[in-house]
């Protein structure tokens, strides 16, 4: 399987308008009217308004490639571009998406990992994003990821006015030596049964500073974390067997942060 994540730029513009589309019909035709879903496709992904978006300098636009083939797209933004909260510490996910005959493959969360690696090198403290409150897959695929609900907004679709639940993961990097150190977030678990493909051990870091459901993601980097923390006693490392999966994955996309 050979995968390719890139930047798209001005001249992928048809490309992306033809692929937005798809996958957002794919994603939600069968929950709404023709008329709506016709409204929606023609307003949001309209050739200048996709242009624009291109060209702005605070969002970004990602394709994924599956063995030469589009596969998903990503879109994050930036404060300025965010369509709510503005908050210069956060990165939007506006949108994340997989086309129908790639999905099972992984490339969900492939795309969410390098959501979350940005996030982390341009040195946000959170990511966050709207999701359809009836949109039950997507639901439990960000509360598989960590995020969790702050809030909701209204989202309007044709002349059908929805509503859309704002989703927050939280992330905190430590750097040491010019260079990244630990990732950890705020963790729900309320999805245990999903994360039984795989067994690891799963560290934990328990401190006042933050949430008790935390989850330490980097475990190469813990002996150099337990070396800084114990002779200064700001922090107590526990380790235990726990029987599900602690995102390998993520790690896996992510050693360039050590190197």
């Amino acid at each position: 399987m050979n995968i390719l994540f890139r930047s798209c730029t001005a001249d992928d513009l048809e490309l992306l308008q033809a692929f937005s589309r798809k996958t957002y019909f794919e994603t939600f035709a069968a929950a709404n009217t023709p008329e709506n879903m016709a409204a929606y496709l023609d307003q949001a992904f309209e050739t200048e308004k996709l242009r624009s978006e291109l060209s702005n300098e605070y969002s970004s636009f990602f394709f994924l490639y599956l063995d030469g083939a589009l596969a998903g797209y990503l879109k994050l933004n930036e404060a300025p571009a965010q369509s709510e909260l503005h908050d210069s510490q956060a990165l939007e996910i506006e949108r994340i998406y997989v086309a129908k005959e790639f999905q099972r493959e992984g490339l969900g969360n492939y795309l969410m990992e390098q959501a979350i690696q940005t996030a982390v090198q341009r040195g946000k403290r959170y990511v966050w994003l709207g999701v359809w409150e009836k949109n039950e897959k997507a639901l439990h695929f960000y509360q598989r990821h960590g995020f969790y609900r702050i809030g909701e907004h209204a989202f309007v679709m044709g002349d059908d006015r929805q509503t859309d639940y704002l989703m927050r993961k939280d992330l905190w990097a430590f750097r040491s030596k010019g260079r990244i150190l630990l990732c950890f977030y705020r963790e729900t678990f309320h999805n245990v049964d999903t994360y039984k493909e795989e067994a690891d051990i799963r560290p934990r870091i328990s401190t006042p500073q933050f949430p008790p459901l935390t989850t330490v993601l980097f475990s190469p980097v813990l002996l150099e974390l337990q070396q800084l923390l114990q002779p200064q006693k700001e922090a107590q490392l526990q380790f235990s067997l726990f029987g599900t999966v602690i995102f390998s994955r993520f790690f896996t996309s992510n050693q360039a942060l050590f190197a």
